[in-house]
């Protein structure tokens, strides 16, 4: 005869759910919500000077089950410390070892430059299912002596529907 043990009670863990209920014509896609966008390694010799741009990285903000019956547009506004040299671009986070003279630099799909904390100038036609907004990002050097360092920033998005 086999004996089997009394259940016991262990304490296991915890499990957090997070999520949002939102009266929109889309929903954000959860690869979209907390994304990293790896800019990669530039040398400081690769700007031409105060002004200049290097490196272009895309990405993408995915939004999944769009109905667009009433509100038929979107477009995103990034959010997050403008430079105090350049205040069209993004400041690199000023932790310890930080470059300086650079900024970091959002363009929409059309190639124009979205300064930050700036409501979209241009809108894209919501389609019905999925789709994706494109972007790029760049370093602008805004010194004429950029420093090597992390060039990290943290920016922040909000989809405005129209």
């Amino acid at each position: 005869m086999i004996s089997v043990p009394p259940d016991t009670g262990m304490p296991g863990g915890q499990v957090i759910y997070e999520g949002a209920v939102v009266y929109a014509p889309c929903t954000l896609s959860t690869e979209s919500t907390n994304q990293i966008v790896r800019m990669g390694q530039f040398r400081t010799d690769q700007f031409s000077g105060k002004g200049s741009w290097v490196g272009v990285q895309p990405f993408t903000i995915a939004l999944q089950n769009c109905e667009p019956t009433v509100l038929k547009t979107v477009g995103v506004m990034f959010n997050g410390a403008a430079d105090t040299s350049d205040p069209l671009v993004f400041a690199v986070d000023g932790n310890g070892g930080a470059a300086t003279g650079i900024g970091l630099g959002i363009f929409d799909d059309k190639g124009e430059l979205l300064p930050p904390n700036t409501r979209p100038q241009h809108l894209t036609d919501l389609r019905y299912g999925d789709m994706a907004l494109s972007f790029m990002a760049k370093y602008r050097a805004t010194s004429a002596t950029p420093t090597s360092g992390k060039a990290d920033a943290n920016i922040n998005f909000i989809l405005i529907y129209q």
